[in-house]
């Protein structure tokens, strides 16, 4: 879906994923940083709520043993 809506944009097709999966590393470490303090979780629900009010977002975290 992303790539339909963003393909104009990416004339060259190899240079989607790359610049697609840095803006999402981006976004998931900011994220990261900012609950890593244990006084903005209430801040952050209130960010998740506004974000999905306005934007389907599935999160998905994988952990590893």
């Amino acid at each position: 879906m992303i790539w339909e809506i963003l393909k104009p944009n990416y004339p060259d097709q190899a240079t989607f994923i790359p610049s697609i999966a840095g803006i999402v590393c981006g976004w998931c470490k900011a994220i990261a940083d900012w609950i890593e303090d244990s006084e903005v979780l209430d801040d952050f629900g209130g960010f998740l709520a506004l974000l999905n009010e306005r934007l389907k977002l599935l999160l998905e975290v994988g952990l590893s043993f």
